[in-house]
């Protein structure tokens, strides 16, 4: 009994001492306290190959779309519809020159959603890859088949063999894409915080004003107006 009667004196006594006040600067030790992330001050090396591969895909693309239109303009052949056949290149040509110039320089939000569209194409035409190699096998093999003339034979297997060519670029195109995107997705965290250190230091070869886009959503929101403010 003499020693519950000392516990709660000792409880007693703790709650009638004096509570310190919080202080202004209490929220500034804590948050110098709190781990703080590294500085990422140059672009991260998976992104940066990221954004090579990109750039080259994209060139390649348009260098080789420019290509069928000049020998298709020289022979004669095309105009309106081949003119229409390659707009679509031109375009994923585009994309894909553009987005690796933005990952390059910092000027993209972000790595992640460019490496799922990466990762997509990339087995888009990896998959067509695989269809077009054993197609041209198939041809290569057995040439236009057992009863057929030995020309058509020739003729088939030199065929299958160009379609086995072609597959094999498909297929190194889309290898490369695919680790363009597994790259991208790897280093999306790296890729932020080097744009917040270009955001914070308000560097941009192209423009001063590019991180204010980024700035608006961190800004805190102006209260509206209430009918008692002015009372």
């Amino acid at each position: 009994m003499a020693r519950e009667r000392d516990d709660r004196r000792d409880e007693d006594e703790e709650d009638d001492r004096p509570r310190r006040r919080p202080r202004p600067d209490d929220d500034e030790e804590n948050e110098d306290r709190r781990p703080t992330m590294p500085v990422q001050t140059t672009n991260p090396g998976s992104t940066r190959a990221a954004g090579i591969i990109w750039v080259i895909m994209g060139s390649l693309v348009l260098l080789v779309t420019a290509l069928n239109l000049t020998l298709g303009a020289g022979t004669g052949a095309g105009g309106a519809e081949m003119l229409c056949s390659a707009a679509l290149p031109v375009l994923i040509g585009a994309v894909f020159l553009m987005v690796g110039i933005q990952t390059l320089n910092g000027s993209a939000k972000g790595t992640l959603g460019n490496g799922i569209g990466s990762i997509i194409f990339g087995v888009l035409i990896g998959g067509l890859g695989v269809i077009l190699f054993l197609g041209g096998a198939f041809f290569a093999g057995g040439g236009g088949g057992p009863g057929a003339p030995p020309a058509v034979q020739q003729l088939g297997e030199a065929a299958g063999v160009i379609i086995m060519v072609v597959a094999v670029v498909y297929l190194l195109t889309g290898a490369m894409l695919l680790v363009a995107g597994i790259l991208a997705i790897k280093g999306k965290t790296d890729y932020l915080r080097w744009r917040k250190y270009l955001r914070d230091q308000k560097v941009h070869p192209r423009s001063r004003d590019w991180y204010q886009d980024d700035e608006e959503d961190d800004r805190p929101r102006r209260r509206r107006p209430r009918p008692d403010d002015d009372e």
